[in-house]
């Protein structure tokens, strides 16, 4: 037993002198900067520090003013974010290492394929609110494995259709606060594997049915305060892999009892808080199992508290957020939290249900123009009996004439038959 342990015990001590030697890098030396195992961080610098130890592989630069950046020397860096440094230009070449790419909050534009030669390992892009205007075809050129993408917070910015045409490993993009209208479906359909789009804060007003179909692999969808209005029952069609939808802080009124059809099997999280429902369809084999989401947000809508709601009331409240459902009507019950209204809920005239509100608002015009018609039919069959029996009158009134005309009086000479 002792000879292994010979091996055993020096590997041990080794490997933790290897440890306690990575874990303190010193980086006293270097003003306004601190490292803590392989990574650096530094502020308010105005030039790149020359003696950063060659232990470092993650560089993390806040609020420096580099100015420009044609040349990053630690060619081991896997971590590189340079952010809020009011950069202007950037020519990185030959990190062969680096993963991540961070150069948020500068001024990258416009953006150029020769700021990214030699990246060919980068998977994650971070270029949020650089003032970014335009992605062209060959701006991730140099970036062939990219797997996620954050152009969030550049107002106006226009991605061209065959910007993620190479790049097939693409999953994640952020476009958050964009000012977008129209989502950009021809430039992301190319990124055939995307599964998580964010697109919150961006005024698209609504969504035209089925143009989200040709994202199927998506899994999460943010559309967080979009000022959506209406939702096409085929908003979500071909969406069979979703598994978390955000659209929360909308103006929805209305949610078509089919819009989750597709994705009824795989939806997990659903947020509809902060709209303008007064009523949501309990579910049935067209819509979503309420039943199977794990999380379920409900809160800050102007609720009809009616029978239509009493599924609410059944539903697991693990799952739901039930202390922001507030009834806004019928009055009885106005101002409560739904879990707090013991009565049944129903569905009674006075009781303001939506459905029933509904039902009545259809039935009453169909109900006035059936007796319309049938007013018309009864006087065009008393309008035809007066013609008919107006027509008999002046028929029995001419023979009458005749036979008066052609009797004689009485007392007037009849004339002499010729025999």
């Amino acid at each position: 037993m002792a000879g292994p342990l010979m091996y055993v015990v020096p590997a041990f001590l080794l490997c933790h002198v290897i440890h306690l030697s990575s874990a303190a890098v010193d980086c006293s030396s270097i003003k306004n900067c601190s490292c803590v195992s392989n990574t650096i961080v530094c502020q308010h610098l105005k030039h790149l520090p020359n003696n950063i130890p060659p232990t470092v592989t993650e560089f993390i630069f806040d609020e420096c003013p580099f100015g420009t950046l044609s040349n990053f020397p630690y060619s081991q860096a896997e971590v590189l974010a340079i952010r809020d440094s009011a950069l202007t230009d950037v020519t990185l070449q030959n990190l062969p290492s680096l993963k991540t790419l961070d150069l948020s909050g500068n001024k990258l534009a416009p953006l150029r394929k020769d700021m990214f030669h030699g990246l060919d390992s980068v998977t994650d892009l971070i270029l949020h609110y650089n003032g970014v205007k335009e992605v062209k075809d060959d701006t991730f050129e140099n970036l062939p494995n990219l797997i996620k993408v954050d152009l969030a917070e550049n107002p106006g910015i226009h991605i061209s259709e065959n910007a993620f045409r190479n790049h097939k490993e693409l999953k994640h993009i952020k476009l958050g606060r964009c000012e977008l209208d129209s989502i950009p479906i021809d430039a992301l359909s190319k990124a055939e594997s995307l599964t998580t789009l964010d697109l919150l804060r961006n005024p698209l007003g609504t969504i035209p049915g089925n143009t989200l179909s040709k994202l199927p692999h998506l899994q999460t969808l943010n559309l967080f305060g979009c000022s959506l209005t209406t939702i096409p029952a085929s908003t979500f069609s071909g969406l069979k892999n979703l598994v978390s939808l955000n659209l929360a802080e909308n103006e929805i009124t209305e949610i078509p009892g089919s819009l989750f059809h597709d994705c009824r099997n795989t939806l997990q999280t659903l947020h509809l808080n902060g709209n303008k429902l007064k009523t949501l369809s309990g579910g049935d084999s067209e819509g979503v199992g309420w039943q199977n989401l794990h999380v379920l947000h409900l809160g800050d809508n102007p609720w009809t508290c009616d029978c239509n709601l009493q599924w609410m009331k059944a539903l697991d409240l693990d799952r739901i957020d039930d202390e922001n459902i507030t009834c806004a009507t019928p009055e009885s019950v106005a101002g409560h939290k739904l879990h707090e209204v013991t009565e049944a809920l129903s569905c009674s005239p006075g009781g303001g249900g939506g459905s029933s509100a509904l039902a009545l608002g259809i039935a009453i015009p169909i109900i006035i123009i059936c007796l319309l018609l049938i007013a018309f039919f009864i006087y065009k069959i008393m309008q035809t009996r007066r013609q008919r029996a107006g027509k008999k009158s002046v028929r029995y009134s001419e023979v009458y004439k005749d036979t008066v005309e052609t009797t004689p009086k009485e007392g007037a000479q009849q004339p002499l038959s010729v025999l």
